[in-house]
C-alpha cells in the first residue's frame, strides 16, 4: 500500500509526456487537434509517432484575421481582362489562358490576337 501513491503519480506523469504533443497542440489552439491527438494515441507509443506528432505541434499554426470577409478583400481588377475565348478573369500579362488554353500573342500593331488550342 505504500507504493500506490508513488505508482499514481508516476503514471501521470508518463502519461502527461506521451500526451505531451497533443497538450502542446492544444494550447496552441492548432487547426487540427483531433487528428494530433490521433496520431498520439494510436502512434505515439513508436518514437517515430511521437516525434512526428510533436513536430506537427509544434509547427507554426496559420492565423486567420476573423471580421474579414472574402469579398472584400481589395482586388486587382485594373491588371485583369476577360478571356475572349471563355470569359474567365485572367491577368492582363498572361500569355496563355489557365481554364481554355487559349494563348495570347501581341500583334504587330499592340493588338492582343487570341489563337485556340485545345489541351493536350
Amino acid at each position: 500500500m505504500e507504493y500506490v501513491l508513488p505508482a499514481i503519480l508516476f503514471l501521470i506523469f508518463v502519461a502527461a509526456v506521451y500526451f505531451l504533443p497533443w497538450i502542446i497542440a492544444y494550447y496552441r489552439r492548432h487547426s487540427n487537434l483531433l487528428a494530433l491527438f490521433l496520431l498520439n494515441l494510436f502512434l505515439g507509443w513508436t518514437i517515430l509517432g511521437w516525434i512526428a506528432a510533436l513536430v506537427w505541434a509544434a509547427m507554426k499554426v496559420p492565423k486567420l484575421e476573423l471580421g474579414v470577409p472574402l469579398t472584400n478583400l481589395p482586388t486587382q481588377e485594373a491588371e485583369r481582362m476577360p478571356c475572349p475565348s471563355c470569359g474567365e478573369s485572367i491577368s492582363v500579362a498572361a500569355k496563355k489562358c489557365r481554364f481554355c488554353s487559349g494563348e495570347v500573342n501581341s500583334g504587330p500593331s499592340g493588338v492582343e490576337q487570341w489563337q485556340f488550342r485545345p489541351k493536350k
